[in-house]
């Protein structure tokens, strides 16, 4: 009776987690990677969830009379706080890429969106879809 409770919280939990990644994933995206040819890689645009808030830079700047000379600065730092969680899903494609023989390309990325541009094959997809910090793919 234990074990068929624990079997079954265990089924539970991985179903959990793995419509948790899909929700992740739109349905575009999906459904290209169901109907994908094996070995086609996709075009996926990563949405990293760590973006600087820039309506609230914005109220301080005005709030605290910040002189607009200043601003750039404080912005850029910002910017660039939150594009070092690029750095985390860089350090992820390239470990991918070294065990799965190259099934993602990095082809750019936006720092002001923190975003990150790949072609990958579905497997990585998935796999990405899991990693913390990516809010849409």
């Amino acid at each position: 009776m234990l074990i068929r409770f624990l079997s079954t919280a265990a089924a539970f939990l991985f179903i959990a987690a793995g419509s948790f990644a899909q929700s992740v994933v739109s349905s575009v995206l999906q459904e290209k990677m169901q109907q994908n040819e094996t070995g086609k890689t996709i075009r996926v645009y990563a949405w990293l969830s760590n973006r600087a808030d820039i309506a609230s830079l914005h109220q301080h700047f005005k709030n605290q009379a910040i002189p607009v000379s200043e601003r750039a600065s404080q912005v850029i730092s910002k910017l660039n706080e939150a594009a070092g969680s690029q750095a985390q899903i860089i350090s992820f494609i390239n470990s991918w890429n070294e065990a799965h023989s190259e099934d993602a390309i990095l082809v750019k990325q936006f720092y002001i969106t923190n975003l990150l541009v790949l072609e990958a094959l579905p497997e990585f997809i998935s796999a990405l879809a899991n990693q913390p910090g990516i809010e849409f793919l």
